[in-house]
C-alpha cells in the first residue's frame, strides 16, 4: 500500500514538472525578443488593441487583442489582476514563481513584449516587462519579469518568473 501512494506521489511530482516551462523557454521570455533559434519567439501584434470596460460582470477588459481566433489581454477586477488567454482568465497573484526570487505583480501590458514561444515539445505565450521604477534605467536595467501560460493545452496554471537577463 505504501509503494501504491508512492508511486502515484512520484507520477504527479512528474506531472507537475512536465507542465512548467523549460529554462530555454524562460530566458527566451524574459530576453522578450522574436527569434528564430530554437526555441522560436515570435511577436503578437499589438497594433489593434482595444478595451471593455464590461468585459464580464466586475471584469474591464484593459488591454484585448483577438486575432486569427485567439483572445487574450489584461484584465483589471475586484480580485485583482489578470491575463486573458483564450477564454480563459489567469489571476496573476496565483501564478507559480517558475524562476527568480521576486514574486508575482502586476505590469503595464501596453509596454510588454507578447509573445508565443515555441520549441519541439511545447508552446507558451509569454509577457515579457520590465519592472516599473527598476528595470528602466541603471543597474537595474536587465531586471526583467515574464508569465507564461502553456498555449498547447487547456493549461490553468499561470507560470512567474524573473531574471537578469545580461547573464544569460
Amino acid at each position: 500500500m505504501n509503494h501504491l501512494l508512492y508511486l502515484c506521489c512520484l507520477l504527479a511530482c512528474q506531472a507537475a514538472v512536465a507542465a512548467s516551462p523549460s529554462q530555454a523557454i524562460i530566458q527566451t521570455c524574459l530576453k522578450g525578443n522574436p527569434t528564430q533559434k530554437s526555441p522560436t519567439a515570435t511577436e503578437v501584434p499589438t497594433g489593434e488593441v482595444y478595451k471593455e470596460d464590461n468585459y464580464l460582470p466586475g471584469l474591464e477588459a484593459v488591454f484585448l487583442i483577438e486575432k486569427n481566433q485567439m483572445e487574450l489581454g489584461y484584465i483589471k477586477g475586484k480580485s485583482g489582476d489578470a491575463i486573458l488567454f483564450n477564454k480563459k482568465i489567469f489571476q496573476l497573484n496565483e501564478a507559480r514563481v517558475a524562476a527568480g526570487p521576486l514574486m508575482p505583480h502586476e505590469f503595464e501590458p501596453y509596454t510588454a513584449t507578447w509573445l508565443l514561444i515555441t520549441n519541439q515539445e511545447s508552446r507558451f505565450l509569454c509577457v515579457s516587462f520590465n519592472f516599473e521604477g527598476i528595470g528602466q534605467s541603471g543597474r537595474f536595467q536587465s531586471i526583467r519579469g515574464g508569465y507564461l501560460i502553456d498555449a498547447r493545452k487547456k493549461s490553468k496554471t499561470l507560470y512567474f518568473a524573473t531574471g537578469d537577463i545580461s547573464k544569460f
